[in-house]
C-alpha cells in the first residue's frame, strides 16, 4: 500500500510492507553503488550500446511499526521533502490503531 509516491508534488515513496514500511530511494539515505543486472548488459551489447557495470541510487528505510514511519515522515518534514499531506493521516490513524 502506498502512502506517498514520488511525482510532481511529492520527493519521497513511503509503502507499507507485509514487514512494516518502506521508504524507496529515500533522500535521507546514503547514495549507494548496485551492480547492473547480467541480463540488462546483455541487451544493451546487443544493440552496440555501452552502460555501466555499476549504477547509483540512494538507499531505502525501512520502519517497523506505524509509529516509527510517522516519525520518519516528519523527519523529510523538517528537512523540507515534499509528500501527499494524507501520508500523516493515514499514518497518525495506523499509530492509533496500533495503541489500542
Amino acid at each position: 500500500m502506498s502512502y506517498s509516491r514520488k511525482g510532481k508534488d511529492s520527493d519521497i515513496y513511503l509503502i507499507g510492507t507485509e514487514d512494516g514500511f518502506e521508504c524507496l530511494g529515500c533522500p535521507l539515505m546514503e547514495m549507494e553503488t548496485y551492480p547492473t543486472a547480467d541480463f540488462v548488459k546483455g541487451l544493451s551489447r546487443d544493440r552496440g550500446e555501452e552502460i555501466p557495470y555499476t549504477f547509483q541510487m540512494r538507499g531505502s528505510a525501512y520502519m517497523k511499526t506505524a509509529k516509527e514511519a510517522l516519525q520518519h515522515l516528519q523527519t523529510h518534514n523538517y528537512h523540507g521533502h515534499r509528500f501527499n499531506a494524507y501520508a500523516l493521516e493515514r499514518l497518525r490513524g495506523d499509530v492509533r490503531r496500533e495503541n489500542e
